[in-house]
């Protein structure tokens, strides 16, 4: 159950900060929070991450569709061996995706709105549910490696 509240209100939080990005930005410059950093830009994004892959809406949603299927089979079929973290990790997944999802089914672009610079460089605007998914994503490949090390090295001392 506290899985399925933390889907739930990582919706809840993604979907409510794209509304007030959307009442406040659209149509504004750029907000800048720290000048030359940290700013909230309203875009309206059509693609995937990056923008890329701009104007596909059947691709997304036929892979959106595999994706949560993919998450509620693992949930439904492992959630007994499932670790406490593994189980976080894919609610906050479940939530990136279906935060992302809702806009596009809704009004078939997805809000994105935080924008960070470094020096010449301006990284892509995105939202907290591209944060959810790239943050577990991080987050799962170093408890991996993580792991891997401790294994070989319990494997090294016995």
């Amino acid at each position: 159950m506290i899985y399925f509240l933390i889907v739930v209100l990582a919706v809840a939080l993604d979907q409510v900060t794209k509304y007030f990005a959307k009442l406040h930005l659209e149509g504004e410059a750029a907000y800048e929070i720290i000048p030359n950093f940290f700013s909230f830009d309203y875009v309206e994004n059509r693609g995937a991450a990056f923008g890329i892959m701009q104007g596909r809406h059947t691709f997304f949603f036929i892979v959106t569709f595999i994706a949560i299927a993919i998450i509620l089979y693992i949930f439904i079929t492992e959630y007994d061996t499932l670790m406490g973290y593994e189980k976080v990790f894919l609610s906050f997944f479940l939530a990136g995706i279906l935060g992302n999802f809702i806009d596009r089914a809704f009004r078939g672009y997805v809000i994105d709105f935080i924008s960070f610079k470094f020096g010449s460089y301006e990284y892509p605007c995105f939202n907290l549910a591209d944060s959810y998914m790239c943050v577990i994503i991080v987050l799962f490949i170093g408890y991996y490696i993580y792991r891997k090390i401790k294994d070989k090295n319990a494997s090294k001392s016995n």
